[in-house]
């Protein structure tokens, strides 16, 4: 059953899949595994997430299928995230089930579908044999339904992002979170077509000159948005880790330039102590060091907020 969400960018989450397992540093402590075993532990919920698990609160890395969770959508369209329980390209679920969700989604062009995944190679495969299938021939890519990948550090966007750029979708978008350090999407965020010969560059030419042609490419009408929304925020739970506010502020004015959506969701536990003004610091976390990640306080998600430099970004695509 679809249910509204705490996830601020989706209006909407629904789960035809639960479970997953750790792949990425970004995994440590990750927000779903807790829900599962919250819910593991309680007799109306326990079934449903039964060896999700282990005794330890850890991903088993197996899974539970819903398959009557899209069949009640409402009819007023919404955002909706599926998949917040999983990923649906973990290594462990088979193409057949993806192309089921697929074809369940397909049904509701009112609504906004958003699938996000660290496993974009992946979801790439997936969607190659999706483009070919019977069920959804001349659908792909299906026009309300966005693709995303999330990273949380220079290293993952430079491994996963173009991936994703090579996947055809209505829409592309990369969620860093929790953001454990600087992330420079500059690169991944304008795309360059040369009109005369083709040519196609994920980044600014030099001087406006077409490096393989040689023309000289005049006018906005060379370049495009190759991604279309870049969501950001910090980390949430027991032993979450701070972010320096600069890295935040590097991506907002990196997506500003390239004329972007941006959509910041929120500090995390840890929030900038221009943030938390009179909130007292966390009794048992000391004010770090400067130099390591400014004035950060850890004043848990609630009072950490959303603004950066007293502004809310909820930018969405149109």
């Amino acid at each position: 059953m679809a249910t509204t969400t705490r996830i601020e960018w989706a209006d909407v989450t629904v789960n035809p899949v639960r479970g997953c397992s750790h792949c990425s540093p970004g995994c440590d402590h990750c927000y779903a595994e807790r829900v599962a075993a919250r819910l593991a532990r309680i007799p109306n919920t326990a079934r449903a997430y039964a060896g999700l698990v282990d005794v330890n609160g850890k991903w088993t890395g197996r899974f539970t299928v819903s398959l009557d969770t899209l069949d009640a959508l409402s009819v007023k369209p919404r955002r909706i995230f599926v998949g917040s329980m999983c990923d649906l390209f973990h290594e462990n679920l088979p193409y057949n089930l993806f192309l089921w969700i697929v074809e369940k989604l397909s049904r509701y062009p009112q609504h906004t579908f958003m699938l996000l995944t660290k496993r974009p190679e992946r979801m790439k495969h997936f969607i190659s044999l999706t483009k070919e299938s019977d069920t959804v021939c001349g659908l792909w890519p299906l026009p309300n339904l966005w693709l995303g990948v999330t990273v949380c550090n220079q290293a993952e966007a430079d491994a996963k992002i173009p991936a994703l750029l090579a996947t055809p979708a209505a829409k592309r978008f990369v969620s860093v979170e929790p953001m454990l350090g600087p992330v420079d999407l500059s690169k991944f965020l304008v795309r360059f077509r040369c009109h005369e010969c083709n040519f196609e560059a994920l980044q600014n030419v030099e001087n406006f000159i077409c490096p393989s042609c040689g023309k000289e490419a005049l006018g906005s009408q060379h370049f495009s948005t190759a991604l279309n929304w870049v969501i950001c925020g910090g980390e949430t739970g027991p032993g979450a880790r701070p972010m320096n506010p600069d890295w935040v502020r590097s991506l907002r004015d990196q997506c500003q330039e390239a004329t972007v959506p941006f959509f910041f969701k929120s500090w995390g536990e840890w929030a900038p102590d221009c943030l938390c003004g009179t909130k007292k610091p966390h009794p048992e976390t000391p004010r770090p060091a400067p130099g390591h990640m400014g004035c950060m306080f850890k004043c848990g998600k609630a009072n950490s907020g959303r603004s950066i430099d007293k502004r809310i970004w909820d930018e969405v695509p149109q």
